[in-house]
């Protein structure tokens, strides 16, 4: 079979070829015996020796085309958040006032002033239930309760800081309560949030129910930014310039803390699902274009390892056993035009280089095996292919080129691995305004999160 394809390739290739060599070439009689001899002889040859021919006879999945019928294929809508379950679709819609920037328009552009919802198997535009206040910055952060029966939004409610939480666990949304707060929150594993307070405090609230303090600060402290990882471990981050510091704790035993870094620049940091990896970045106070990132293990407090330069869309693997991220190199070493991107094994603490075709808008498939990433670069000194690829990590072999649209930002794979969600995008000309919602072409199955 595969020489017969290999054959069939070829065959294509003459075909294509008569379409500019003279007629008086390809047609005359006297050259029919030695190609009848040579041709076969040539095609073995570079089916045996050609480090291209498996590529070439490689079965490729269906591309989705850029006509083709998406879900949302309408204009002007952003921002589209799949729950956890693939039952429900959060958005917004850009208003007609957005763009004609006068005070008028200010007072009328309802962009983010609403959200709408659909069911993943419709195409609805339904708006989503909010208080019946003064609203702003609706949604400027969301996020999902882990089984996807909840939303929480962040918003504007009389120009005050809030967190609107929404129930989707019926057959339509409704509204649950609205309160003030940060705009820093995260889901714990048993769908109760846990958010920043104006008083400093991280509370602890299941919809519905009164907040409970879950780490209480010093009188005067307060935590600027905090993650939270499933196991309940949390890091939060305490003082101002020029003192920063992270502390490490857990839901557990809150009382019980763990000052593991400090620094007189503002960090930038991550943490493992499994808690038991975070990753630090810090600018140099002395070259503020210079970073110093550096990766903790957790159970000890240790530097596990210091990465020499600075990296960006740094994510962890679902499993916790792998970081990826983009290099970002530092001002002096731009002899390379485009960085490289690098997947780091948190065991052995070998890190291995994937070259420079990787964009920094990247994700990983629920699976931890695969890389989904818009915008594939070519050419180091900054030349782009539109699209949206899947790349296996085991060899850094592209899997797939899933469609010719890019996406800004990163486009996401659902849990189960049956939808690819992304925002439209022309890196040179703009934002497309227009999101897309399509069934997964290769197998679902091969991405599809561990049970």
């Amino acid at each position: 079979m595969k020489s017969k394809n290999m054959l069939n390739f070829y065959a294509l290739k003459l075909n294509r070829l008569k379409l500019w060599m003279p007629s008086s070439v390809y047609n005359a009689k006297s050259y029919t015996p030695y190609v009848k001899v040579l041709l076969p002889i040539a095609l073995f040859v570079l089916s045996v020796s050609s480090p291209f021919a498996k590529d070439l006879t490689a079965d490729m999945p269906r591309q989705i085309g850029i006509n083709e019928s998406f879900r949302f294929p309408e204009k002007d809508l952003l921002h589209p958040s799949l729950s956890p379950n693939e039952k429900w679709l959060v958005y917004r819609k850009l208003s007609i006032f957005s763009k004609m920037g006068n005070v008028i328009s200010y007072f009328l552009d309802t962009t983010y002033k609403k959200m709408y919802y659909s069911r993943i198997d419709k195409s609805e535009k339904i708006v989503l239930p909010l208080p019946k206040k003064k609203l702003n910055d609706v949604g400027f952060r969301l996020e999902w309760s882990q089984d996807g029966k909840f939303l929480a939004l962040s918003a504007e409610i009389d120009d005050n800081l809030s967190i609107i939480l929404i129930d989707f666990s019926g057959s339509k949304p409704r509204l649950v309560e609205y309160f003030e707060a940060e705009d820093i929150f995260h889901w714990t594993v048993g769908n109760a949030l846990l958010y920043s307070h104006s008083s400093g405090n991280i509370m602890k609230k299941v919809p519905g129910k009164d907040p409970e303090k879950a780490v209480s600060l010093g009188k005067g402290q307060r935590a600027y930014d905090f993650r939270l990882a499933d196991n309940g471990t949390v890091l939060f981050i305490l003082g101002s310039s020029p003192s920063w510091k992270i502390y490490k704790t857990n839901l557990q035993n809150p009382e019980h803390r763990t000052l593991f870094f400090e620094s007189e620049m503002t960090p930038e940091f991550i943490i493992s699902g499994d808690g038991q990896f975070a990753l630090v970045s810090t600018r140099k106070r002395e070259k503020p274009d210079y970073w110093s990132t550096k990766l903790y293990d957790l159970n000890t407090n240790v530097i596990n390892l210091e990465l020499a330069t600075h990296i960006r869309n740094a994510r962890f693997s679902p499993d916790s056993s792998k970081l990826a991220y983009k290099e970002l190199y530092e001002p002096s070493k731009h002899k390379i035009t485009k960085p490289h991107f690098f997947v780091l094994d948190l065991k052995t603490k070998g890190a291995y280089d994937y070259g420079y075709g990787i964009d920094q808008h990247f994700n990983w498939t629920p699976d931890g095996n695969h890389i989904v990433y818009s915008m594939k670069c070519t050419h180091e000194s900054g030349v782009y292919e539109y699209g949206i690829f899947v790349v296996r990590i085991s060899d850094g072999k592209e899997v797939a080129k899933l469609t010719s649209i890019s996406s800004d930002p990163a486009p996401t794979m659902s849990r189960s691995g049956k939808y690819i969600i992304w925002q439209g995008s022309d890196r040179w000309e703009g934002p497309v305004h227009t999101f897309f919602v399509v069934r997964n072409p290769l197998d679902s199955n091969l991405f599809s999160a561990a049970k």
